[in-house]
């Protein structure tokens, strides 16, 4: 897959371009951003929580993207196998 090439943020909107199509991985970060966010103004042990949080809710994200990935794949190989 073809990485990012550029991200900015800017007054709480994110935008991220890429040479191309985006990853599994760039899905995953733009949905872990829309689930979790913290305060710039939040007591730090409560930001590096969040910031842990929002790590772990994105390689989720991620993994299941894969997974949904791998099945959409078999399924289209078994109806090229069948000839559907």
């Amino acid at each position: 897959m073809i990485g990012v090439s550029a991200a900015f943020q800017t007054d709480g909107v994110t935008a991220i371009a890429t040479d191309g199509q985006r990853s599994p991985g760039d899905w995953a970060q733009i949905a872990a951003g829309k689930i979790v966010s913290v305060a710039d103004t939040a007591p730090q042990p409560i930001r590096d929580q969040a910031h842990a949080f929002k790590s772990r809710v994105q390689r989720v994200i991620e993994n299941y993207i894969e997974m949904a990935l791998q099945e959409e794949r078999a399924v289209m190989a078994a109806k090229l196998a069948r000839n559907d």
